[in-house]
């Protein structure tokens, strides 16, 4: 994984968690399951644990049916199927959206590779992780892209005449069999390696029937900052850390598991940094404090909870310590100056 914590985007999880809801599961206990309780569903562009996201997908698997998959993309209207289904609203073509959505993955997924070539008459769309999952996770992972595509594939002139060759991992239990019901638009072929998906470059280029709105109109996603950042397991925890605060400072074998890591090898590799988790911790929360102390209806017992203080006590403490001055002083050298003396 390269001795960082994968990230991903929560809009990966809210087509799972609406289907979810909508038949009445218990969304907070499946959440809690896999240690993203902490995550407000509602915003699907906070950076989440990808290892976490994925045992979610899993469970969900277990207790739903292995094609689970395919039945929450088909119950989902496109503008929901995440991130990266936004990103393609608006173009004309399955490829022009599918160069979109290769742009764009870096600003999704910390660890996703995705790709487009063109091979022999065909548009091949490939994903790889450079994460060792196991087959399971392999294959409904793969399942969830290729059922996104097909629902892709299904808006062009050609619609349903369109058919796919997937090579992907089977299930370990299943195989195929429970993707039956979707053979009438795909081939499914056995592949230890990356899944990909092919189709004939005249459907790629086929014109979708009706054309929406171009969100994306004169942004240039080449230029959004990845999820990665520089790379380092530093950054990655620097930005995990904030949707946690509120719920409480997380420990450091919390956030170690977040990376797949052990206790010792995650001190290791940020000590191999130049950083230790605390010194991470503190600079984030009172970067934080700095910023939460220009909103004057905040409280400062409501600042101290933000920053996953039990006490502001704690707090005034911790401010004093690391910026040399109290939260009330913090907050006072933020408001703006007023009157004679600022012209």
């Amino acid at each position: 994984m390269g001795g960082t914590i994968p990230l991903i985007r929560a809009s990966a999880l809210i087509p799972m968690l609406k289907w979810m809801s909508r038949r009445g599961r218990d969304t907070d206990a499946a959440l809690a399951a896999v240690d993203l309780a902490w995550y407000p569903w509602t915003d699907p562009m906070v950076p989440i644990p990808l290892l976490n996201t994925v045992e979610f997908l899993r469970n969900l698997g277990r207790s739903e049916g292995p094609d689970i998959p395919f039945r929450v993309v088909g119950d989902t209207g496109l503008f929901d199927l995440a991130m990266l289904a936004r990103v393609a609203l608006g173009t004309r073509t399955p490829r022009s959206a599918l160069d979109r959505i290769a742009a764009a993955m870096p600003y999704h997924c910390s660890h996703e590779v995705f790709r487009i070539v063109e091979d022999q008459g065909d548009c091949v769309i490939s994903d790889a992780w450079p994460i060792r999952f196991d087959a399971e996770a392999r294959h409904l992972i793969d399942q969830y892209l290729t059922a996104m595509l097909g629902v892709m594939f299904g808006l062009t002139r050609a619609g349903p005449a369109i058919r796919a060759k997937v090579s992907m991992v089977p299930h370990p239990q299943h195989g195929f069999r429970h993707l039956a019901p979707y053979e009438d638009r795909f081939v499914f072929r056995e592949t230890a390696g990356p899944v990909e998906i092919r189709i004939a470059l005249r459907d790629a280029n086929a014109g979708f029937r009706a054309v929406a709105r171009d969100r994306m109109r004169g942004i240039d996603v080449t230029n959004w900052a990845p999820l990665a950042g520089d790379g380092s397991l530093s950054h990655s925890v620097q930005v995990v850390l904030p949707g946690l605060l509120a719920h409480g400072a997380p420990g450091i074998d919390r956030i170690a598991g977040y990376a797949g890591m052990s206790r010792r090898s995650f001190q290791r590799r940020l000590v191999g940094e130049g950083a230790r988790y605390s010194d991470l911790l503190d600079a984030l929360r009172m970067e934080m404090l700095q910023r939460l102390s220009e909103e004057p209806d905040l409280s400062l017992g409501e600042i101290s909870a933000r920053l996953g203080y039990a006490r502001q006590s704690t707090l005034s403490r911790a401010a004093r310590r690391c910026i040399g001055q109290t939260p009330s002083e913090a907050r006072l050298r933020s408001k703006p100056v007023s009157g004679p003396s600022a012209r």
